[in-house]
C-alpha cells in the first residue's frame, strides 16, 4: 500500500513537473522514497536493516574527524591532530566514536587505510606491489 501511494505521488509530481520545474534535489529524494518503499514492500535478505531503529546522527566533531582521516588516508594521523581538528578533548572524541561508530578513531583510521589499500590492489597497474601499496597507505612497517 505504501509503495503504491509513494509511486502514485511520484507519478503526479513528475506529471506536474512537465509544466513547472521541480528541483533536482526534490526528484532525487522522491526517487529514494520509492526505492525504500519498494524494499519495505516485501521480505528479503536485507529486511532487518530497514526494520531496526535508525542510527543516531553522529556529533559534528565525529564527522569532522572522519572527514580529516579520509582526506589524510595515506599517512598515520596522530590523535593530537584529530583532537585539534575536532575541537574536543581526546576522551570526548574516543567516547563519541565508540558510542556512534562502535570503534575508536584509530580503528576507523586503520579501516580507511585498509579500504584504500584494497582499492589500490583491486585495480593494479604494472608497477603495483604489495609493499608499495602498503607504503602509500601509511604502513611503514612491512610486518604490519
Amino acid at each position: 500500500q505504501r509503495l503504491l501511494q509513494t509511486t502514485l505521488f511520484l507519478a503526479e509530481t513528475v506529471n506536474w513537473s512537465s509544466s513547472a520545474k521541480v528541483p533536482s534535489l526534490a526528484l532525487r529524494e522522491l526517487e529514494q522514497a520509492v526505492i525504500v518503499a519498494a524494499l519495505e514492500a516485501g521480505r528479503h535478505s536485507h529486511s532487518r536493516f530497514l526494520q531496526g531503529a535508525a542510527a543516531a546522527a553522529a556529533p559534528h566533531h565525529v564527522r569532522k574527524a572522519e572527514e580529516y582521516i579520509e582526506a589524510n588516508w595515506s599517512r598515520l594521523v596522530p590523535i593530537e591532530e584529530l583532537v585539534a581538528v575536532a575541537g574536543v578533548g581526546a576522551r570526548t572524541l574516543f567516547r563519541s566514536f565508540s558510542q556512534f561508530r562502535g570503534r575508536s578513531p584509530m580503528q576507523f583510521a586503520r579501516l580507511v587505510r585498509l579500504q584504500r589499500a584494497r582499492e589500490l590492489l583491486s585495480a593494479p597497474t604494472s608497477e603495483t606491489t604489495v609493499i608499495g601499496t602498503a607504503l602509500a597507505c601509511g604502513y611503514s612497517n612491512a610486518s604490519h
